[in-house]
């Protein structure tokens, strides 16, 4: 239920914040216990086959021929070869990302994890491709089965670890034509407005009355009450098994109703501490003033909220959206406004945990050395412990060892983002990750570097 508690705290960026920022930034040199540059420590758990596939892999995601064509590629190599013959195929790429199908595969790569201080979060993939003769309703809740059945399986695997995480991603669950119409409605509403849609929303979500919404049509209203009871589900699931499940940030023309259905499960199930977080990409233009308002919601509803950080993943499709309709960029012009724009969130979510304690967190997912080193510096100069759930650092599973094994040994809470499945549902998830890795640093050059040095060191043609 909601909280009827309203908070008189103010939580903007207050100078003493800011300063610390720009000190921060100001010693970015390397710190003795986070270095990102020894090879022997970061891959001392692999094996040198894997180190082989590692490299292998990352440089083929670097070459711009493979990332433009990489899903159109995986497809038509799918449909010329079968299923059977283009696993075996395309074996590297799929074991670099994904550790399997089933619980079974989930188990052996957090047991792998674990043996470096990282731990798993599930990243959930769902399907959003209609089969023959299924209806968008049948889909949704064939999702919400299997999404119920793999969060199962994640609260197994992780049993006994501390603050367990699971990723999901709301389109699986609710119609994307009624979260496009309404995000369109909702782009440029005030917070107070914000407030008042969660508020009813979130009395709905509770099996309070139904709350009409006048951006949808009739059949769109049905879609986005049908994906209530989804999400209501969901978030009774999470909060019986203390499964925090952060919701992903997607499309820009469907995060304003996926964020204020984040908001809306968070009025229902974060009345102690956060359990349902949201996410904000920050190569959104908007993405500052998005967080602003999600958190005056919060703080004027009185409850607990999360946020993980990213850059985002969707750079390459947002783009040749907008220039098929002709519409203004929704991202940062360049990675590093970009960077820039991160780092600020990153202070500003980073000194509202040090006010507020339990009562919020966050997420710093990210790939950038420098972003990495900038939080643990302004952690410590706030006082906040590396490891009590508050604070967590998250990469992507298959790559950026060099960053969540040194973090990860010197006590901080790190998370690898793990998908689940088969090669056929996984394909647009693959084509994403060699897109993400040509974006950031083209194609993971640093890791690449240092996977060859360890090569050569274990083959024996170094001196070292």
């Amino acid at each position: 239920m909601l909280l009827g508690v309203r908070s008189s705290a103010r939580h903007g960026r207050p100078a003493r914040h800011l300063r610390l920022l720009q000190a921060a930034a100001a010693q970015l040199e390397p710190d003795s216990e986070l270095d990102f540059s020894d090879p022997r420590q970061v891959f001392d758990k692999k094996s040198t086959p894997e180190l082989v596939r590692s490299l292998a892999v990352l440089k083929l995601c670097s070459q711009d021929w493979f990332v433009d064509n990489a899903l159109p590629i995986l497809r038509g190599s799918e449909r010329l070869l079968g299923r059977r013959l283009l696993l075996a195929l395309a074996r590297p790429l799929y074991s670099q990302f994904v550790p399997g199908t089933c619980e079974a595969d989930l188990a052996q790569a957090a047991a792998r994890l674990r043996r470096t201080g990282v731990r798993l979060v599930f990243a959930h993939m769902l399907e959003d491709d209609l089969r023959e003769g299924q209806t968008l309703s049948a889909l949704l809740d064939d999702n919400l089965a299997l999404t119920l059945h793999q969060f199962g399986m994640a609260t197994r695997v992780t049993a006994g670890e501390a603050h367990p995480c699971t990723l999901l991603k709301l389109t699986g669950l609710v119609a994307v034509p009624a979260l496009a119409a309404l995000s369109g409605a909702l782009t440029a509403a005030p917070a107070d407005r914000l407030t008042r849609l969660t508020e009813g929303v979130a009395t709905q979500l509770s099996g309070g009355p139904w709350y009409r919404l006048a951006e949808l049509t009739e059949e769109q209203q049905r879609h986005w009450d049908d994906g209530l009871a989804r999400l209501r589900a969901v978030g009774e699931f999470c909060e019986r098994h203390s499964l925090r499940t952060m919701v992903d940030g997607e499309y820009s023309y469907t995060n304003p109703a996926i964020g204020l259905l984040t908001l809306a499960l968070a009025a229902n199930f974060n009345t102690r501490s956060p359990l349902i977080w949201g996410t904000t990409q920050c190569y959104l233009r908007d993405a500052e003033q998005t967080l602003t308002k999600h958190l005056s919601v919060v703080d004027s509803l009185g409850v607990s909220y999360g946020v993980k950080l990213v850059r985002g993943a969707y750079l390459e499709k947002e783009v040749a959206r907008a220039l098929k309709l002709g519409i203004p960029r929704p991202i940062h012009d360049t990675y590093q406004v970009t960077s820039d724009n991160y780092n600020r969130q990153v202070e500003r979510m980073l000194g509202r945990v040090a006010t507020l304690g339990d009562r919020s967190a966050v997420m710093v997912a990210s790939h950038n050395e420098n972003s990495v080193r900038l939080a643990v510096r302004l952690m410590a100069q706030l006082g906040l412990p590396r490891d009590d759930g508050r604070v967590l650092f998250g990469q992507t599973y298959g790559v950026y060892e060099q960053v969540s094994t040194p973090l990860a040994s010197a006590g901080y809470a790190v998370y690898k983002s793990t998908p689940l499945g088969d090669i056929s549902s996984i394909l647009p998830y693959l084509a994403r990750r060699a897109a993400e890795n040509r974006t950031v640093a083209r194609g993971t050059r640093s890791e690449r570097r240092l996977l060859a040095a360890e090569l050569c060191r274990r083959l024996g043609l170094t001196g070292s």
